[in-house]
Order: structure tokens, then sequence, then C-alpha cells
């Protein structure tokens, strides 16, 4: 992002990176060339210019005839006149005997030979250090052509902050510099920003692992192997927007008024009373979901408006009442686990899924039963504070698969494939945050969507097609 960042301002220095966000995982299969793309929209704050970036990849799914994209990451490059100047340093504490090791610190993480970089890593003198490694292999090739920041460094702190045994907060920040100098007039800014792409256009740079021949024969990184300028209208869309509600039994308002004829008459029959419980909670939040996103089309409406009902198949749908009888498309998915519940909606030709799970352990037999064994070596390497949301998140992630191919606990769980999201492990993200997740089902395609790890809950969301969480 920083390379592409300064094709706009190539006399301009990064001084940070700020607001990084992962994604998705960005994969290269054996034997398949991928294209990646970064996209680049320019702002102004004061005397900076500011490359709001995204890295985009596309791949041909089986039996589609159309270009699946996915945004992997996202982040800001802060970009100022003048270079960074170093903040001071200071004298590294002498390692311990009891120091962590390679061998230890890469149990824990998954990274390839270029990318250990930690030779070992100690706490001493309140310092938390890490030593590059030694003999890393080229970072790429040529090994020569210099690179704008150093992500071995980078990559360095991220591992260093996440060894083992030294815990961390959730969130890591890189930043180089506290600016003094001659400022850029921003008049003068805004100038460049507006004649270099236009206020409605974005910067669009790639890299490619696709070989070349001729003279640069054995180059498998070319860098801005072309830099185009698209209207912000021609920009490939970021998903299909699915909306959510999250709630719990206490809050369901009390009678029927909100409930359409038909759906009293179904509580009616319910004698059990968590069931009656589990199923109002359902509709009252599904209710909620269509409402918020049907805002935009038609004004006024109410949850008695909507009607959920239950499909032949046992999956729910929704029905809404319009004066000129239009059918308004929508999918819908709804679930609820020990008082609370979850419930997403969205408009078009797209099937959604949704699960909530307590987080708790899970015998060694439940792993054997229902999760395949890729799965289950995936879980053999998550570190153990993490197991219990690891295998709670596959179960989840599984069954919202399953509601979208229209399946349900019908299917055998291992007919889909769940990748444990690095996120888990010590060098993520974190919980409490909606994080990007693949699910493989049969014919090699992936549904993708979203979880999240909350007030000891599991919530997933799955869908055919790209989705964005409504705001």
């Amino acid at each position: 992002m920083s390379e592409a960042a300064l094709v706009g301002f190539p006399e301009l220095h990064v001084s940070a990176l700020e607001r990084i966000e992962f994604q998705m995982p960005f994969k290269f299969y054996r034997g398949e060339a991928r294209a990646v793309t970064v996209q680049v929209r320019y702002a102004l704050d004061g005397d900076d210019v500011l490359a709001h970036c995204r890295l985009v990849g596309t791949r041909q799914l089986h039996g589609r005839e159309e270009l699946q994209e996915t945004t992997h990451f996202t982040g800001t490059v802060r970009l100022t006149a003048d270079p960074p100047c170093r903040e001071g340093s200071r004298i590294t504490p002498v390692a311990p005997a009891d120091a962590v090791g390679e061998g230890a610190i890469y149990d824990v993480y998954f990274h390839g030979p270029a990318y250990r970089v930690l030779g070992d890593a100690w706490r001493a003198e309140g310092v938390l250090a890490g030593r590059l490694a030694d003999g890393l292999p080229p970072n790429h090739d040529p090994h020569e052509v210099p690179t704008v920041v150093a992500p071995r460094l980078i990559e360095l702190l991220a591992e260093q902050d996440r060894s083992p045994r030294f815990p961390a907060d959730d969130e890591w920040r890189a930043r180089w510099v506290d600016r003094s100098g001659t400022r850029r007039r921003r008049r003068s800014l805004r100038r460049r920003c507006d004649r270099w792409l236009g206020p409605d256009s974005v910067l669009t740079s790639g890299v490619s692992n696709q070989p070349v021949a001729g003279a640069d024969r054995g180059r498998s990184l070319q860098v801005f192997e072309g830099v185009t300028r698209v209207g912000r209208d021609s920009s490939p869309p970021d998903g299909t927007t699915v909306y959510l509600a999250r709630g719990r039994t206490e809050e369901v308002p009390s009678g029927t008024a909100w409930l359409t004829p038909a759906e009293r008459s179904v509580e009616a029959g319910l004698a059990l009373a968590k069931r009656r419980d589990d199923w109002r909670l359902g509709r009252w939040l599904a209710k909620r979901v269509v409402v918020a996103c049907l805002a935009g089309r038609r004004d006024g409406i109410l949850p008695s408006d909507v009607e959920v009902a239950a499909r032949p198949d046992g999956a729910p749908e929704a029905r809404v009442s319009t004066a000129t009888g239009d059918v308004i498309p929508l999918s819908i998915s709804i679930s609820h686990s020990e008082g609370v519940g979850l419930a997403v909606a969205a408009i078009g030709d797209v099937a959604v899924g949704c699960d909530v799970e307590r987080i708790a352990p899970h015998s060694e037999r439940f792993v054997e039963d229902y999760f395949t064994t890729e799965e289950r070596e995936a879980l053999d390497l998550t570190p153990p504070p993490q197991r219990s949301t690891a295998v709670t998140l596959l179960w989840s992630a599984k069954e919202a698969a399953l509601k979208v191919l229209k399946q349900g606990l019908r299917a055998d769980t291992r007919s889909v494939v769940v990748e444990i999201p690095s996120s888990l492990h010590p060098h993520g993200q974190g919980a409490g945050r909606w994080l990007a997740i693949q699910v493989r089902i049969p014919g090699d395609e992936r549904l993708e969507g979203y979880w999240l790890a909350d007030d000891d809950f599991v919530w997933t969301i799955a869908g055919n097609q790209p989705l964005r969480l409504a705001p």
C-alpha cells in the first residue's frame, strides 16, 4: 500500500500506516497466477495527504461466469512533505537464558520460511525485545529492488508483540515520526489531488505472481505493472449489504400487537414456554432486521407489516404487505441460543445464513464426529486458550453455511470446510469485532461471511455472494 500511495505523489514521504484492517487472507495456489490490485483514494488532512488504500483480489469460481472480487486489506498511508525523523534509540537489554526461541515461536505462528523473522524474543527491564533471525531468504525478487517500507521489520514488531508468554493488547500500530519543518500549502496539495486523479477517481495499481519471459525472466514479482484511472461509479462493488439484529429474550415486547394474525395462530400452538420464548425472540429480531433492510425502499413500515413464516423445508421467509402487491426479494435467517438471538436479512438474489452459539468446551469425540481432517489438524495448531472459541466457531460457521445451502443439519457437517481465521491466533485482531471468514462447499466454491466473539457467544453470518455489513 505504501508503494501504491506514492505513485500519485512520488516526492512525498511515508510517515505512518494507520487504521490497518485485515479482512480476508489473500492466498496463492500452486501453479496458479493471481493478480493483486491496490486501489487508492486521496484526501487531505491539514498539510498531509492521506492515501486510503484497498487491496483487492479477483477469482474465477467454479460454475460462475463473473469474477468474484474480495477486499482483503484496507488501510491509510499518511504522506508528508518532510522525510521521517527517528524518535531516538535506546539500549536493548541483553537476552536472558530463558528467551523464547524460534522453535517455540513458530509452534504458534504459521509463516513460511521467508517470514519466520524472529530469532528469539524476551522481556527485560520493562522492554519487550525481538531479534531478527539470521539466514532469511530474499524477501522479494529481484531482491536488490528497494521497498518504501521494511515489511520484515513491521512483521518483526507484530510477531514480537505476540510472542508466546507475552500477552499484549489486541491492536498495534506502526508509526515512524514526529513531523517537523516546512509544510506544503494545503491549497497546492488540494490542486494536486484534483488534477492528478480528479475528485471522483481512484488510482489502481497491481502486483502479479505471473512469471515473465525475455529479459525479465525469473522475476516473480512485477511491481506496478500498470496504473489506470477509473471513475468512482466503475469501481467494483463491495458486496451485497446484509443487515443484522441481535437481542435477548427479555428485550422482546410483551403482547401480540407486533405479530400478524397468522403468527398469533402459530404462537397459540406452542405449548412449551421455552419454545415459545425462542420463537418470539426469533420473530421479533427478524421483523426488526427486515424493517431496517427495507427502510430505504418503503417509509413507515412496521413490524406488524412483516410476516415471518416457515417454508416447507423449515427455513424462514419474510412476507411484507404492500399497497401495490409488489414482491420484494428478501433472504433472511434466524438463530437463537440460551436466550440470545441473531437475525440477518439481505435484498436481492442472495442466500444468507446465520448462527449463534455459546462458547463452551467440546469433547474430542465431538470434534472427530463433526469436523474434517483438515479442520481437526487446524485445531491441533490452535493455542489452548483459543481452542474452545475455535471449536465453537467451526460449528457455528458450518450451521450458517448449511443454512445458505438450504440443507441445515440434515447434511453431513463434514461436507463443508471452515477455514480457521488468523484472528484466533495471538497475532490476530482479537475478539469483539466482526471479522471475515470463508467456508468451502462442494464444487470447490467458497461462501464468504463474518464472525464475532462477544459476550461468551460466537456469532456467524454467511452468504453465497460477497457480503458487506450494514453500518
